[in-house]
């Protein structure tokens, strides 16, 4: 007897962290504590996983039970085989563990509830190896309940492994009777944001709604951070060189989430930045899209608040499918259609926390086979004669702009205008003027600059339409010769497509902005 009770001290020691130079030691271990305020006693439950050697799904000799629970305690704790534990190992191959929640004695108001999340740092513990970690509530009666998911690794990193939940109501608690439960999740695609064990346009609306938050200097906590841009600043999973997290929402993350969805296709985030905060849109190009409404469009996720940027892609095609208005906007991936995004506020101009109002652009999938122009346009109201009117202000090489995500677009919002309209327009590099046709007038350009030789490098992303002989040289080799001229030759006398979506006006067309 003594001999067991010493067997079973000796194990809970090494779960607990306490190394007593056993072999078999757990390779990750998590304390989770329920902490209800006013109530300061509370047992925590400490969760590991280890080798399938060595522990199985039930009761083994490395879990530690709970004894008792006492008088005013909050416990967090798992019920195995219909044992309470404080201390419950796994093997590593579980997918998640469930944890229950409960409370002894009588409360006589509500109470605000939290859990705090720990890594256990003794010898032999490496914080579950090379593995996701996502903590999320479920309601065991109706699982249409929604709650919302938690990587553990960022609620350490950024909140001191603080989560708030749900307050508990007054009244009189049985600790059998959990109050509520939660489980664990140790290999979830980090983004199936919402947890729902897909990755699709439910997962593509959150990235959007999260796309742009965050600076290197400034980062913040984002289920959609799931990639880094920074290599100097991402945290890794243990075990690992590659960091997963950097507290910026950017180009990564788009690469990132479209990669796990298998559906990379082609395409561009363009986000409008203003004092009033940002918006995104994302025009794709995709096998099997459509240039009208399909599953490959997400609707617009406004109406935002007013202190915020509405953003939009405009498509009438969708109409009366859905709505026009779009914030994902999918084309065939052949089309050459021009995407309209159109832009509104109260008062987009003025500086924001020390930051320029911009326009960014950022590259997602295979760009290779896209060259990409962004006109930017002035929308003014003509009071006089009561209409609008248009008038270009820059056009970017977005495609080049997007190899330099960090860098601020130049000012597109230098005055307080109401509104504005981005065209993304797709051209092949052998239209060197950009008019939507190879003809005489391209020869005539490329017979103007014919000799000419210059740093490839000195492509203006900003102003393309500005240094119309670095766009000449075709193949981008530094030089206009006759590599170019013989790549002219086999698009003599292309001309873009007509779309019918080309035509129309977001501002005037049926259901459009008629009056802001």
């Amino acid at each position: 007897m003594i001999k067991g009770l010493l067997k079973k001290l000796v194990t809970g020691l090494a779960l607990l962290g306490i190394s007593v130079g056993t072999a078999n030691a757990t390779t990750g271990s998590l304390d989770i504590t329920n902490r209800i305020s006013n109530k300061g006693s509370s047992n925590s439950l400490r969760l590991a996983i280890g080798p399938s050697a060595y522990y199985s799904e039930g009761i083994d000799r490395y879990d530690v039970e709970l004894p008792m629970f006492m008088l005013d305690y909050s416990s967090a704790y798992s019920k195995v085989e219909g044992i309470n534990l404080m201390g419950n190992t796994q093997p590593d191959y579980i997918a998640s563990e469930d944890f229950n929640l409960a409370h002894y004695g009588t409360l006589d108001e509500n109470h605000a509830n939290q859990l705090e999340l720990a890594f256990n740092e003794a010898p032999g513990f490496n914080n579950f190896e090379n593995k996701t970690l996502t903590l999320q509530q479920f309601n065991p009666s109706d699982p249409n309940v929604a709650y919302p998911v938690y990587d553990v690794r960022k609620e350490i990193h950024y909140n001191s492994g603080i989560v708030p939940i749900a307050d508990v109501p007054s009244g009189t608690y049985d600790p059998e009777v959990p109050y509520a439960h939660g489980a664990i999740h140790f290999n979830r695609n980090l983004a199936d944001f919402n947890n729902d064990g897909h990755v699709d346009s439910l997962d593509e609306k959150i990235l959007l709604s999260e796309y742009g938050k965050g600076t290197y200097e400034a980062p913040v906590k984002s289920l959609a951070d799931i990639a880094i841009s920074n290599p100097a600043g991402g945290i890794a999973l243990p075990g690992s060189t590659t960091p997963y997290f950097d507290g910026v929402v950017d180009w990564a993350d788009a690469q990132a989430f479209f990669a796990a969805s298998g559906d990379v296709g082609s395409g561009l985030y363009i986000s409008a930045k203003s004092r009033l905060g940002t918006s995104t849109v994302l025009c794709r190009h995709i096998s099997g899209a459509q240039e009208s409404a399909d599953n490959f469009d997400v609707p617009y996720i406004g109406p935002l608040g007013d202190e915020e940027v509405h953003f939009y892609s405009w498509n009438p095609l969708t109409m009366p499918t859905t709505n026009a208005r779009l914030q994902t906007d999918a084309r065939p991936h052949d089309s050459m259609s021009t995407y309209k995004l159109v832009f509104e506020g109260e008062n987009l101009g003025g500086p924001m926390n020390g930051v320029e109002p911009c326009i960014y652009f950022a590259n997602i999938g295979d760009t290779a086979r896209n060259n990409i122009l962004a006109s930017i346009y002035d929308l003014r109201y003509d009071r006089e004669f009561g209409r609008y009117y248009w008038e270009l202000y820059e056009t970017y090489d977005a495609k080049e702009a997007a190899k330099y995500p960090s860098e601020s677009m130049t000012s597109c919002f230098v005055e307080n205008r109401l509104s504005g309209l981005i065209e993304i327009k797709y051209f092949v590099p052998e239209d060197v003027n950009f008019d939507n046709k190879v003809d005489l007038n391209d020869f005539a350009q490329l017979s103007q600059y014919w000799g000419t030789t210059f740093d490839p490098e000195t492509r203006d992303i900003y102003a393309p339409l500005m240094i119309p002989e670095v766009y000449t040289d075709i193949n981008n080799d530094g030089k206009v010769g006759l590599e170019d001229l013989a790549a002219l030759s086999e698009y003599w006398l292309w001309q873009k497509p007509v779309y019918e979506i080309d035509s129309y006006d977001p501002i005037d067309a049926p259901g459009g902005k008629s009056e802001i």
